[in-house]
């Protein structure tokens, strides 16, 4: 029997693993509901930060934390609720008119704005 040391070589987490882990940490402590669609919403990031390379220039983190924010404010960039604009150095977070009108019709009952 021959022993061979074998030395694993870890990979480094892409965005969509990191960012999935962490939707998947903020459903268990319960800051998102149970039901929140996962896939969804990580799909829909992704697609977001491949449609610009100045994404790239950003570490993971800073990244992740803009996103989570439309999580917990419950937003949708695919359906343009929420930017997420890489501008001067900064990753500037900004609720569209549409994202607005969505978070006052969740505080408030309304019947038009």
């Amino acid at each position: 029997m021959q022993n061979q040391n074998q030395v694993m070589v870890q990979q480094p987490m892409t965005l969509d693993v990191m960012l999935g882990n962490q939707i998947g940490n903020e459903i268990t402590s319960g800051g998102l509901p149970k039901d929140f669609n996962k896939a969804r919403f990580v799909q829909n990031c992704m697609a977001l930060i491949n449609s610009n390379q100045d994404f790239n220039k950003f570490p993971p983190q800073a990244i992740i934390g803009n996103l989570i924010k439309a999580a917990y404010l419950n937003l949708d960039f695919y359906n343009k609720e929420v930017w997420l604009i890489p501008y001067g150095g900064m990753l500037d977070f900004s609720i569209s008119g549409k994202g607005m009108k969505k978070l006052a019709k969740g505080f408030v009952k309304l019947t038009k704005i």
